[in-house]
């Protein structure tokens, strides 16, 4: 009977002694960036004006934001948002095999490490759904904004902890209004986000510990000191 079948270019993750791998993942790093990103939009204090000189705040809550597009929007308690999902772009990178990220071996598991797969980025259509043009008005302004607020880029940057700490990008692209519900009292709105955040995998690995001999001679007689030294190499 033919044996297990295994990846014939691939050691990545085999150690000696053997032990089983680290299971496959049950969300890719696209749904931790959402997540993410869903979570940072229900924390945002929008401002709307309405008569001359009066404004009020408000939070969209999470359950008004939507990691897809709802089955029944018009149901739905507005304002609310709909991440709507487009073609995804797997990059690896180069020609060469699979790398391990230094400064993550023993972080999330004992004699484990991150490989990096590649990105993955995405152009995201960020739906905004608002009672009153106001409403609508504010959300998407208070959403360029913030898209457009990083210290270091012209993109946010949110830190993902549930998924091995990497960090996904979100770059805001285009933006339009859309003009086909304000019978319905339900005004809406486009923009389009880049999502650009790197895959990783869990695996196994071992710890190198050379032995580092030293032979002096003394009074004829020659001592043997042994160092394990450990390595991650």
């Amino acid at each position: 009977m033919a044996g297990k079948p295994r990846a014939a270019n691939s050691t990545l993750g085999r150690v000696f002694p053997t032990r089983p791998a680290p299971r496959l993942p049950d969300k890719d790093a696209r749904h931790y960036a959402l997540e993410r990103f869903r979570l940072f939009l229900s924390y945002l204090d929008f401002h709307r004006t309405g008569a001359p000189g009066e404004t009020s705040s408000f939070r969209i809550p999470i359950e008004s934001i939507f990691l897809a597009e709802p089955d029944n929007l018009e149901d739905a308690k507005l304002p609310a948002i709909s991440l709507i999902p487009a073609m995804g772009e797997h990059s690896s990178y180069g020609l060469g095999p699979t790398r391990l990220l230094e400064g993550t071996f023993n972080v999330y598991a004992e004699d484990t490490a991150l490989a990096r797969l590649g990105d993955y980025t995405e152009v995201i259509g960020v739906e905004v759904w608002g009672a009153k043009i106001a409403e609508r008005r504010s959300i998407v302004a208070g959403l360029k904004t913030v898209l457009r607020l990083s210290d270091s880029s012209y993109a946010l940057q949110l830190k993902l902890p549930d998924y091995y700490d990497r960090i996904a990008s979100f770059a805001l692209e285009d933006s339009t209004y859309i003009e086909d519900g304000a019978a319905l009292n339900r005004r809406r709105a486009h923009l389009f986000v880049r999502l650009q955040v790197s895959e990783v995998q869990l695996v196994n690995v071992n710890t190198l510990s050379p032995v580092h001999t030293l032979a002096t001679l003394d009074g004829g007689v020659y001592e043997t000191l042994d160092s394990p030294v450990p390595s991650e190499d």
